[in-house]
């Protein structure tokens, strides 16, 4: 009997991967996304894999690595890893997704997909893009899958840096603690341990970095000279600034003038208090207070108005059906 994966991909329009671009603010990024049922189905399979992926990185002793698409792991315990270390080496993966293939981690995944092998070709279809030959960038499953991929690279990068801090967030690598040795010897263990792990990622060597004491950052965190963690410096200077135009000049006008929502305003501060360890995002939180307290208030009507328009649609789409 087949799967619940793949009685769903039987229901699912062919091909079942579909293509569009998103405007991002500043440009359009091409996303890939499963059709339904499929992509719902996958969410629900994510859940399972999560495990499984927790009880690999258990069995290999990789469990400080992977900081991304796991639970209780973001960007901010992704810099805490390293805050002790001196200098930083971070390297970034190019077309990630699009270089992760089947079988990097069809047989990893063979507890939860026993007739993966038989079956192979449609289980292809429910994971991979066959416009890439790779992930589906848009797919629930894409960023547990891609470490679970990741593992035998993992392996080899403890070997080649026993005493090293490794982390991985997404496509973004770092390593500290090997203070005496240079960039460029990094770099290049690095791609040997990608060769020997006989995988496709590449990485992207223009965007290779290697950063000291108080210019250390890391997928949007930054470490100050005291080892702690916090927002990038231009971030707090232009949420200041923005705070304080709007006690001189007015919330909404300040809104306007920046084109700017509450809701956006928000929820940027109550990520930077998140990952800061100072104090200085609660200080100044604390300095506008009625700022602030105005600002929640336009986020939850803005909240409130949306929730309207969409069930508006809804009645409409439904009428017209």
């Amino acid at each position: 009997m087949k799967t619940k994966l793949l009685r769903t991909l039987e229901k699912t329009p062919k091909p079942t991967v579909r293509h569009f671009r998103v405007w991002t603010g500043t440009k359009y990024r091409n996303v890939a996304e499963p059709h339904e049922p499929l992509k719902s189905q996958l969410s629900e399979e994510n859940d399972h894999l999560l495990d499984l992926y927790e009880r690999l990185l258990a069995k290999y002793h990789l469990e400080d690595i992977p900081q991304a698409y796991r639970r209780n792991h973001g960007v901010h315990t992704n810099a805490v890893r390293h805050k002790d270390n001196k200098i930083w080496f971070r390297f970034d993966f190019k077309s990630f997704y699009d270089t992760i293939r089947m079988e990097d981690f069809a047989e990893f995944i063979r507890p939860r997909y026993k007739d993966i092998r038989t079956h192979a070709d449609e289980y292809a279809a429910c994971f991979i893009d066959p416009a890439t030959g790779g992930l589906t960038q848009g797919s629930p499953t894409s960023g547990t899958l891609a470490g679970i991929a990741l593992i035998p690279f993992w392996l080899e990068l403890k070997k080649a840096f026993p005493t090293a801090t490794i982390t991985q967030y997404s496509d973004d690598l770092c390593i500290s603690g090997v203070d005496w040795m240079s960039q460029d010897e990094v770099q290049t263990a690095v791609i040997q341990c990608i060769n020997r792990a006989h995988l496709k990622v590449q990485l992207n060597t223009t965007k290779t970095r290697q950063d000291e004491a108080q210019y250390r950052y890391l997928t949007g965190v930054a470490c100050n000279m005291d080892n702690q963690v916090t927002c990038y410096r231009k971030d707090y200077r232009l949420y200041r600034a923005l705070l304080h135009s709007m006690k001189t000049n007015g919330v909404e006008n300040t809104l306007i003038a920046n084109m700017k929502t509450a809701s956006q305003i928000i929820g940027k501060l109550a990520y930077m208090k998140h990952i800061d360890s100072t104090g200085k995002i609660n200080r100044l939180i604390d300095s506008y207070a009625a700022e602030i307290k105005k600002l929640k208030q336009l986020a939850l009507a803005e909240q409130n108005t949306k929730q309207k328009e969409k069930l508006l649609l809804c009645q409409t789409g439904a009428t017209t059906n």
